[in-house]
């Protein structure tokens, strides 16, 4: 009967997830990390929080560096070939009254050998954001 044309075109979105960025060195700063995210023996916890990028062209290891804090306290910094690229670009943003902070997860997972483990990723949105995809 007549053979209608039943075909149709469907269109897929693309959906924009949030750039996800590690960060170094959260195994010196565990007290810190399971103390914000209140986690305690054998307890898997994600906890939404907010971090602060705060330049360090003083620190004597690396004139590049990039603290994370967490409610005020070091928890690691960007890794060195990307602070190297964001950094004079951070402290503009800093100098001009906007901004260093971005969204973080602390992912703390259950006591293995005997110790917690606690780490973080960042989560840059705005003008963060562009910055990172600029460099």
């Amino acid at each position: 009967m007549g053979g209608q044309d039943r075909s149709r075109t469907v269109v897929a979105a693309t959906v924009s997830r949030p750039r996800r960025l590690s960060i170094v060195g959260e195994s010196h700063y565990q007290e810190a990390l399971l103390r914000i995210c209140g986690a305690g023996a054998g307890e898997m916890i994600e906890r939404e929080c907010v971090a602060e990028l705060v330049p360090e062209p003083d620190n004597a290891h690396d004139g590049n560096a990039i603290r994370v804090e967490i409610e005020g306290a070091l928890v690691g910094y960007i890794r060195s070939q990307e602070a190297r690229r964001w950094q004079r670009g951070i402290i503009a943003m800093r100098d001009a009254g906007r901004s260093s902070e971005c969204a973080a997860r602390i992912l703390c997972n259950p006591e293995e050998a005997g110790h917690a483990n606690a780490g973080v990723v960042l989560e840059p949105s705005g003008e963060l954001e562009d910055l990172i995809a600029r460099s």
